[in-house]
């Protein structure tokens, strides 16, 4: 990387660190991370603005938690998508993206002072969730067949390695096989060579996991047959 984009570099690590504090799987941001690791690429560039459109028209008639949660998600697809130019030597776009990604960011934290609601633990539930579902749609069918491997070893993994009692949640199930399983498409990339467009690391690939254990059935049926009789209970709620 040109020494040039080094202080870019670091402010986007920066602001994204910041941003994703919050480690939960179903955080705001990664919600919109996982969106945009499932869409292609081209697509993923969308998100950011469409986002931004949303919050633009709705921010008079929102409540200050939905304000700051849906200008904390503008932040977030800003950076995430500033990275991304970065990377791909789009340093005059990558600035200007992680300029925007502050803005909404402070938006959301001043939003956020007014509000007594933690807005960064909720689940994304308004039409945020359908924009980002939308703009994923096209590509995601596309990508959909090549994962079925990954999806076949993942449920494996959870009747392999399943606990005594069974596994307790969806995250902790998760964690356990997510190392083996980064292994497993390393090598099948390579094998098949073939890009899952899967990033072969933790903080990407168990957020993933968990939303496939709602959304594939292949997954959802195996972490039900594993999964403790607490964890049932706390699902079917």
């Amino acid at each position: 990387m040109n020494d040039l984009n080094l202080p870019l570099k670091k402010e986007i690590d920066e602001t994204i660190k910041l941003l994703s504090q919050n480690k939960r799987p179903d955080s705001l941001f990664k919600s919109v991370q996982s969106a945009m690791e499932e869409t292609q690429a081209k697509r993923a560039e969308l998100i950011p603005n469409k986002l931004a459109e949303h919050f633009l028209e709705t921010k008079d008639k929102a409540s200050e938690a939905e304000r700051s949660s849906r200008a904390y998600m503008c932040a977030a697809a800003f950076a995430i998508q500033s990275q991304r130019d970065l990377e791909r030597g789009n340093s005059a776009i990558a600035l200007k993206r992680i300029l925007q990604a502050s803005y909404f960011l402070g938006r959301a934290l001043g939003s956020k002072k007014n509000s007594e609601a933690t807005t960064y633990e909720i689940v994304v539930s308004d039409k945020t969730a359908q924009i980002l579902k939308e703009a994923g749609a096209a590509g995601g069918k596309r990508k959909d067949s090549k994962r079925d491997p990954v999806r076949q070893e993942a449920a494996r993994l959870l009747a392999e390695l399943k606990p005594k009692n069974g596994w307790p949640s969806k995250i902790s199930s998760a964690e356990a096989i997510a190392n083996i399983l980064i292994n497993f498409i390393k090598n099948h990339q390579i094998e098949k060579k073939v890009d899952l467009k899967i990033s072969p690391s933790e903080d990407s690939l168990i957020p993933l996991l968990v939303k496939w254990m709602s959304s594939q059935p292949v997954i959802a049926e195996a972490f039900k047959r594993n999964a403790s009789p607490i964890a049932l209970a706390k699902a079917r709620k």
